[in-house]
């Protein structure tokens, strides 16, 4: 199904031609009928037979036609007057295609310019453009109107529209008017609208020339939940609170569950209306009633968001991407400008729901283009992707919009530091990647989530390729299109890459460094430490924790470290603390008095109760050496020991202890355990008091290193 807004001045007969084409008159309030204005929203729907539908679009839409058998088009008629700019925009950010209607005796008015910057914020780059009351003026005026619309829309999405003259009070043009709107409307059910993608060929009505393949939303590739911002709320007797919106996403069906926000509050589908047609399933992208149970009337309010799925309603941060009113329709100021000294709040709608900005920070990155973040409190869960239109009441005009999304990573504490952000992030983004943006209307989707990823880098020091949205309006193709821009555009020198996350490089030196501190800093504090869990090291967003397996083990083992399920361990030969170097150097002092004046592994540990990984770590190395019930020497002594023997048993054959006792010049102290290792290694065999080689004396050299080395 299809939404058309109908957009123009007041009192230019955009009421009036939704009723010859419907029947029904959109003003429904006393005073619109008594004062001949719309305030506030209208609508109306158009029952289409089949055989109205052009053939070459009718097998597009074949399976799509609603239960009645009719193709149903909705309509919203959106105030022209500017002292209601606020209706406006509700209406104008949740159309999908729109329809602007210029009168033939007034030509553009303030009403026509506003409506058509709103309309290059909406979900739609599709239009029609009818130059109405044509009875009131001759053809000279009525081609100098066309003229001045032209010029008006030109570098816009409007500048390919047909534009059709027509008169409601003769009928003249009308049946060509009812036909490029049901036209109009099958491209949208057929799901030819594209989405806003910078440098695509656009589709106009009637002459489809999107690109094959194009990411887009709409009933060819539904969004996995359904949303809808109310835009009326009232209650029925015997039937209980009824709201109305258009629905997104995808179709809500009698009996399911939604969430009503900002209250939170679960509440169940009774019924469901669109066209005046109560359904068992409502479709999306058409104007929808749903009677609610779970919720009373006075909970209900515009602007109000239902979400099939349960949402946590995001802090105040977000990032938008705003693109100033292309050509003719831009303002005489640059929106930066105009921020300049104003004491006023800016206001912001988004779907219908109207926002009061808190705060806001800009930094253009192309002409006219801006990465803004955005203090406020929607008190509701936004898309991510959801259309914006900025405006200030005072001046009663469309300043800017684009798309916003929450921040899904906190920003830093102080303006001046989240400044400091934006500025690093649009540098970048105006240096290497703002060249992507073709003209357009608006900044890509695939451009919107590059500048997204820029901020999150320049914030936390990495960004991940998919920020796990459960709500978002971007597809994973436009997704996985703006990360490669980043990918393909930012110097590899200063940003580094793994599967899928890019980082600083610089951020990830400070990261390793602030290892080696901490472990060190922990290793004098506990000289026996020798594993850390991962996340003590590291601040909790830390780069390191966002790599791949594969690529944090190359670190670590850089470092000297290894890592094994989220702990580090620290060899020894990694490095001693300035206390573990006093530490070794005391123990080894000891070693340097006189064989007698060794102290035994007992003694050791007791004399260095905080060193037993380090005695260990020195036993290892082989600088001292236990050779059995607790008597250590120095690796000298015992290489030294080792080689004479050796040498003896060569040539003699065999030797007793005595002879040992003789040749090393020991006491029986270190002598017998000595000896009794040589036996249990089997380098020598023990045959009373002679010892001969034994069948792994031709190895001895070998295992006696090892002996050396093993640390025990």
């Amino acid at each position: 199904m299809a939404v058309i807004g109908v957009l123009g001045h007041t009192d230019h007969g955009k009421s009036t031609l939704l009723e010859r084409m419907t029947g029904v008159n959109p003003m429904h309030l006393p005073e619109e009928k008594k004062r001949g204005l719309t305030i506030q929203l209208g609508f109306a729907f158009l029952n289409v037979d089949e055989g109205e539908i052009p053939k070459e679009v009718r097998q597009e839409i074949g399976g799509r036609i609603m239960e009645s058998g009719k193709f149903r088009i909705s309509f919203i008629d959106v105030p022209g007057h500017e002292m209601f700019l606020r209706n406006m925009l509700r209406g104008v950010l949740n159309v999908n295609a729109g329809i602007l209607v210029v009168s033939a005796d007034d030509g553009v008015m303030p009403g026509t310019v506003e409506h058509l910057r709103a309309s290059l914020y909406a979900p739609t780059d599709l239009g029609l453009i009818a130059i109405s009351k044509i009875d009131l003026a001759g053809e000279e005026r009525i081609e100098e109107v066309k003229a001045e619309v032209a010029k008006l829309v030109k570098g816009t999405y409007w500048e390919n529209a047909r534009v059709i003259p027509y008169s409601s009070a003769t009928g003249e043009g009308l049946d060509d008017l009812r036909k490029a709107i049901i036209e109009l409307a099958v491209r949208v059910e057929a799901g030819n609208v594209p989405r806003q993608i910078a440098g695509k060929p656009r589709q106009i009505a009637g002459k489809p020339r999107h690109t094959a393949g194009e990411p887009r939303h709409t009933a060819g590739k539904p969004l996995p939940f359904s949303y809808y911002f109310v835009d009326r709320a009232f209650s029925v007797k015997g039937y209980g609170s009824v709201v109305t919106g258009t629905l997104r996403g995808r179709s809500v069906s009698v009996g399911d569950e939604l969430y009503l926000y900002p209250r939170g509050l679960k509440v169940k589908v009774r019924s469901a209306e669109q066209g005046g047609i109560e359904l068992k399933t409502a479709v999306p992208n058409f104007r929808t009633a749903l009677n609610l149970s779970g919720a009373r009337k006075e909970d209900i309010s515009v602007g109000d968001l239902l979400l099939s799925a349960q949402e946590e309603v995001k802090p105040k941060g977000y990032l938008a991407v705003l693109k100033e009113p292309t050509g003719s329709l831009r303002t005489h100021r640059p929106f930066s400008e105009t921020l300049s000294g104003i004491r006023e709040k800016l206001n912001l709608i988004v779907g219908s729901r109207l926002v009061e900005i808190e705060g806001i920070l800009l930094r253009e990155i192309q002409d006219g283009v801006y990465i803004a973040v955005i203090h406020a409190d929607f008190q509701v869960p936004i898309p991510f992707g959801e259309p914006i239109v900025i405006y200030r009441t005072s001046v009663r005009t469309v300043a800017i919009g684009g798309m916003i999304m929450p921040l899904n990573f906190p920003l830093p504490s102080s303006k001046r530091r989240t400044a400091e952000v934006l500025q690093k992030a649009g540098d970048l983004a105006r240096e290497h990647i703002a060249g992507a943006q073709k003209d357009s209307d608006v900044v890509s989707p695939p451009l919107t989530i590059a500048y997204y990823h820029l901020t999150e880098l320049m914030t936390k020091g990495w960004t991940e390729k998919n920020p796990h949205r459960r709500i978002s309006l971007f597809t994973d193709e436009e997704f996985g299109a703006g990360f490669r821009l980043l990918e393909e555009r930012l110097p590899e020198e200063a940003f580094g890459r793994d599967e899928n996350v890019l980082y600083l490089m610089d951020r990830l030196a400070e990261e390793i460094r602030g290892i080696k501190e901490r472990i060190l800093k922990q290793k004098d504090a506990s000289p026996e430490k020798v594993s850390f869990a991962l996340l003590s090291l590291l601040p909790k967003d830390a780069i390191l924790l966002s790599l791949s397996p594969e690529k944090l083990d190359k670190i670590m083992a850089e470092l000297s470290l290894k890592h094994r399920d989220g702990t580090v361990f620290i060899p020894m030969e990694a490095g001693l603390g300035v206390e573990q170097e006093n530490i070794k150097a005391r123990i080894l002092s000891r070693f340097r008095e006189g064989l007698e004046g060794y102290p035994t592994l007992p003694v050791l540990r007791r004399d260095f109760p905080t060193a037993k990984n380090l005695i260990a770590y020195l036993m290892k190395r082989g600088d001292i050496v236990h050779i059995g019930q607790g008597v250590l020497v120095t690796g000298r002594d015992f290489e030294s020991w080792g080689t004479k023997v050796m040498e003896y048993l060569r040539e003699k054959g065999s030797i007793t202890t005595q002879e040992a006792k003789n040749l090393l010049g020991i006491s029986r102290k270190y002598l017998i355990p000595f000896l009794e290792l040589l036996d249990s290694a089997r380098i020598t065999e023990r045959q009373e008091e002679v010892r001969k080689p034994a069948g792994r004396f031709h190895q001895a050299e070998k295992i006696l290193r090892e002996i050396a080395g093993r640390g025990e």
